[in-house]
Parts: C-alpha cells; sequence; structure tokens
C-alpha cells in the first residue's frame, strides 16, 4: 500500500514510517523540517519505497498537490504545529484544521489522524 505520512520526522512519525516500510508499504513521507539525520538512519535500507517532501501542511494546495501527485492510498496524520500557543489543544487537530485535512475533504480514501504530542503537557502535570 502506498501511505503518506505527514509530521514523518517526528519521534513517532519516524517509526510508523519504519515501521510501513519494514512491513512493505511504500512511505511517502511529508514534513515542513528538512529530511533529519535520525528518519535518513531509519529509512536508508528503503530508499527504493520512500520519498520525502518538505511541505508546509498549512499550504493547502501545495499539500493537495502532494497527496493527488503522490497517489497514495491511504494517509496517516501525525504532523503538529511546532511550538504552538495553546499548548492545551490537541496539536495535531490544529495542524489537521489549519490544513483542511480531513474525512469529508480527503482524495484519499484510508486517513488516520493521530495525535503524537501535547506539548506542554509534562510540564502541566508535574506543578500538580
Amino acid at each position: 500500500m502506498k501511505i503518506a505520512v505527514t509530521g514523518c520526522n517526528g519521534s513517532v512519525g519516524q517509526r510508523v514510517s519504519f515501521l510501513a516500510l519494514k512491513h512493505g508499504h511504500t512511505i511517502i513521507g511529508a514534513d515542513c523540517t528538512p529530511l533529519s539525520p535520525e528518519l535518513y538512519a531509519l529509512v536508508k535500507d528503503y530508499e527504493d519505497r520512500f520519498t520525502f517532501n518538505q511541505v508546509d501542511l498549512q499550504d493547502y494546495d501545495r499539500t493537495l498537490e502532494l497527496l493527488q501527485r503522490s497517489e497514495c492510498e491511504a494517509v496517516i496524520h501525525l504532523a503538529a504545529i511546532q511550538n504552538p500557543r495553546d499548548y492545551k489543544s490537541p496539536n495535531t487537530s490544529q495542524a489537521s484544521s489549519k490544513s483542511r485535512i480531513d474525512e469529508k475533504n480527503s482524495p484519499i480514501p484510508e486517513l488516520s489522524i493521530a495525535m503524537s504530542s501535547y506539548h506542554g503537557m509534562s510540564y502541566e502535570l508535574a506543578q500538580k
């Protein structure tokens, strides 16, 4: 299966990309930051099935063009907004709504949205 993984440079996105490659899937990685050395180290043995794209998901037109051009069959949406001001709200939901990626508007047959972190949550819990 050809799967797009948003937030592929993040700690969860790296592992999801690696495991999907290990299980025979093709990965279209998308992240707003350049390909990290950590992600490259995980996927270097699967370069024939891994494509990295640096794209800001808040740019709806570029994101949609990437998803349509890649002809992916599924999206695993792990992207988040770096250093959000409102860390109490789910970061991935913010990224999803700002990029207008959702089940109703997606040209992709399968869409999974997950949260990789809550910024500031550990600090807040430590204060209790």
